[in-house]
């Protein structure tokens, strides 16, 4: 029989550690009469004392078979591959001789299974949060699972810091197991919060460069007891906060060159209790006492570096941002280090170490050694990713200016990762993976990420400032069949605006960075004073280089039927050409929150491109997403616009530039921002008291009139330069909604005014934004009022959106 020291068989209760057990197993004992010999073979396998998991289930977790050699080596190993399973508390495996053989008995006793899970009533912490706060630490006790004694406690210390998190360092928390019969057990846990500790006042002695309202600003997540820190929790004492804090003060200390500052545990007194009979309701109140030694300011002495061969010292120095005499900043010196991981990093040295040591002396200056450990250079092996389940690995990996064999550049490596990022389509979990491969200079890098659902399918009605009521049938995505192209298959009705649409993007034609893709449409347009119907069809052509910018170049053809509000109407076909530039380091082409993108324009028609239409419209557009506190970010946008007729052409009106709306200007009616006027279509007279002349006798286009004075109906006439400014302060509140606080400043310009800053209408407000899984674009709440918008606008204050405005 295998059996313990003192027991004569293994008997293992549960709550041993598996490494004792191990201890306390010297052989493979027999119980009498013993085998004759080693190699006998097993004739019987049989379990014993198994009520749950039955005798296959057992039978099927062992490797030794009947037929097989007696092995008692080998059934050591099947006892520790069975109790590694941990389903049961007790197990031995006993032998016996029987005729022809051995015969095998696994004695059992199974664990009790968790048939029911409570928490005792809690006035701080609800199931939900103590449920992810298990998680986080792996331990979870799961219904219908055999109980685990140790994962028990874990889930104990894990309630228990939640409450600590949360100002109740007393709280108490116990499992209680109770027989449910039949091998179950119910699991409660006990729980009792104590007190809750707030801080009544934190004083700091010793200190004399910094006064103690410095030094308690340094202290983030640790305040005195006040109305704002009460309502954000920051009056709770919790130890680990504080000596997170303390870290921060160091830090102030240490990038002022006191480099020697020492803060000794402090002083904690409670100053006051009230207990209470009411759970959650005793509190303590304590004071802090915190004392301070500074030590002496150093400045730099000599700056040297040793260990290197890859750089010269004279290289390697000019990358610390200290001279000598300058004061000694931790700060400082920590980012000299990471820039000189990253030139290794550059080289393939993934693995190099930068370590700084200081020697102070009595005059106080200190010498600054940078003590570099290069390791070797090492090259990709290979790049694997995981958690692509529709994109197909070539689309990420081009993505990456490295290929297999190359040099491991870690600057051009993380390239790719911010590359992969901006495509939208799959989103990165972490830090990749990255280990050598043993014996070679080589790496194996795993990028592991999600997919976020891009590809959409939509069917639905509602409104908009843009199209009015409407119907719609859509299916975009920018990872058709998994390949990075961009297909969008569009049809809308709408009281305002009738649209379809089909287009198709490779991103990579030829296997190249050259982007190439087609469009045909149709829309029909109920603007103001005017209606449009035209289709059209493009091509575009265009090329990726220097990382981060693109250039393209589309050309269009379009015939549209233009139709005024007295029925006068022409048809007329423009073919045009439109380069295009962008300059874009965005981390998320859907959600970015840092990073620039820049737009330049043009469009060239007429002339030589034939058609009935001759102008020219170069655009400007740029946005800057700027990071602030914690997770918030600051967005900036700023557009400018203009156009202007060639060959003596009049500019047909739907050329022109139009505001309003959640696109541009969120609280003003949609295409409402702009010039007023008259517009005079060819061959539609103004009225007989007007006394501007009929329409010349343009082939085509329409006349633009300043406001009349005569009494005629003026209208937004659009103009030939546009300027607009927005900037949003974004404050993310969960992962899928946004608080959003913004302004607007913008307007458009006919051709017989100048821009002028003076004239730019205004609005400012709030909106939420919801970001959720079935749409591809945010929806909007939004509510604003409007600034200097003048008598006749037509504005609104709350509105419904779907989109972003840049």
């Amino acid at each position: 029989m295998l059996a313990c020291r003192s027991l004569h068989r293994l008997v293992c209760p549960a709550r041993l550690a598996f490494g004792l057990v191990l201890a306390l197993i010297p052989s493979v004992a027999l119980s009498a009469p013993v085998p004759a010999e080693r190699g006998a073979k097993i004739q019987r396998v049989v379990v014993d004392g198994n009520q749950r998991v039955s005798d296959e289930a057992v039978l099927h977790l062992m490797t030794v078979k009947v037929g097989d050699p007696y092995d008692e080596d080998l059934l050591k190993e099947e006892f520790k591959r069975l109790w590694a399973r941990g389903l049961f508390e007790d197990l031995s495996i006993e032998s016996r001789e029987m005729e022809g053989g051995v015969a095998i008995i696994i004695h059992v006793r199974e664990k009790p299974v968790v048939n029911s899970l409570k928490y005792s009533e809690s006035k701080v912490i609800t199931e939900s949060q103590i449920e992810d706060s298990l998680k986080t630490r792996n331990a979870q006790i799961a219904i219908g699972e055999p109980v685990d004694y140790t994962v028990l406690k874990k889930a104990e210390e894990g309630i228990r810091s939640l409450l600590n998190q949360k100002g109740y360092l007393d709280a108490q928390v116990h499992a209680e197991t109770k027989d449910a019969g039949n091998g179950n057990v119910e699991v409660t846990f006990k729980i009792e919060e104590g007190a809750k500790t707030r801080i009544r006042s934190i004083k700091f002695i010793g200190n004399e460069v910094y006064s103690s309202r410095r030094l308690k600003k340094a202290l983030k997540n640790t305040k005195e007891h006040g109305f704002l820190t009460r309502f954000k929790q920051r009056d709770i004492y919790h130890p680990l906060k504080y000596d997170t804090d303390l870290r921060d003060v160091a830090s102030l200390y240490g990038d002022n060159g006191y480099i020697d500052v020492d803060l000794p545990p402090a002083l904690v007194t409670v100053v006051q209790e009230r207990k209470s009979p009411k759970a959650g309701k005793s509190r303590k109140w304590v004071a802090i006492e915190q004392r301070v030694v500074e030590g002496r300011q150093y400045r730099v002495g000599e700056v040297k570096v040793t260990g290197n061969t890859v750089f010269t010292s004279e290289e390697l120095v000019r990358l610390v941002p200290l001279r000598k005499g300058d004061i000694l900043s931790e700060s400082y010196v920590k980012a000299g280090l990471s820039v000189i991981d990253a030139q290794y990093g550059e080289k393939g040295y993934f693995y190099v170490s930068t370590n700084r040591l200081i020697d102070r002396h009595p005059d106080g200056t200190a010498d600054l050694t940078v003590k570099i450990n290069e390791d070797r250079q090492y090259y990709l092996d290979r790049i694997e990713f995981a958690g692509n389940n529709t994109t197909r690995d070539f689309v990420l990996r081009r993505e990456i200016p490295l290929a297999e064999g190359d040099l491991f550049d870690l600057k051009r490596f993380r390239l790719g990762l911010r590359r992969i990022s901006q495509l939208g389509y799959f989103q990165l979990s972490g830090e990749p993976s990255i280990s050598p491969v043993p014996g070679e200079n080589k790496l194996r890098v795993e990028v592991s990420g999600t997919e976020p659902r891009r590809s959409e399918l939509q069917v639905g009605g509602g409104y908009s400032g843009l199209d009015g009521g409407f119907f719609a049938a859509n299916y975009s995505t920018r990872n058709f069949m998994g390949r990075g192209d961009l297909v969008a298959v569009n049809a809308q009705i709408g009281s305002i605006a009738t649209r379809y649409q089909l287009s198709f993007t490779e991103p990579y034609f030829l296997d190249k960075p050259i982007t190439a893709g087609f469009s045909i449409y149709r829309r029909d347009t109920d603007y103001v004073g005017f209606t449009t119907s035209g289709s059209g069809a493009s091509v575009t052509f265009g090329r990726r280089f220097l990382n981060f910018h693109n250039a393209s170049v589309t050309l269009n053809t379009e015939s549209t039927n233009f139709q005024s509000s007295t029925r006068v109407s022409n048809t007329t076909t423009t073919n045009s050409v439109r380069p295009f530039y962008s300059y874009d380091t965005r981390n998320n082409f859907f959600r970015p929150s840092r990073g620039l993108q820049v737009f330049v324009s043009g469009e060239y028609a007429g002339a030589v491109l034939g058609g009935e239409n001759s102008f020219v419209k170069p655009q400007a557009e740029i946005q800057y997403y700027i990071p602030m506190f914690k997770r918030t970010f600051l967005a900036v946008h700023g557009e400018w616009g203009a156009v202007r007729p060639l060959q003596g052409d009049k500019l047909q009106t739907y050329e022109r530039f139009f505001m309003g709306g959640e696109r541009s200007m969120r609280n003003y009616a949609t295409r409402s921002v702009g010039p007023e006027g008259i517009i005079c279509f060819f061959g539609d007279p103004l009225e007989p008291q007007a006394t501007v002349a009929d329409c010349p006798g343009a082939p085509h286009g329409s006349l633009h009139f300043p406001p009349s004075r005569l009494g005629f109906k003026n209208n937004v006439i659009g103009g030939i330069q546009k300027l607009l400014f927005n900037v949003e302060y974004v404050i993310p509140i969960t992962e899928p909604v946004d608080f959003v606080i913004y302004g607007d400043a913008g307007n458009v310009f006919a051709e017989w005014e100048d821009i002028r800053f003076s004239r730019l209408r205004g609005d400012a407000g709030f909106e939420l934004r919801f970001f959720l899984p079935v749409f591809g674009a945010p929806l909007r709440l939004i509510y604003g009022k409007t600034i200097n918008a003048g008598d006749n606008a037509d504005t609104k204050s709350f509105l419904f959106s779907i989109g972003t405005t840049f």
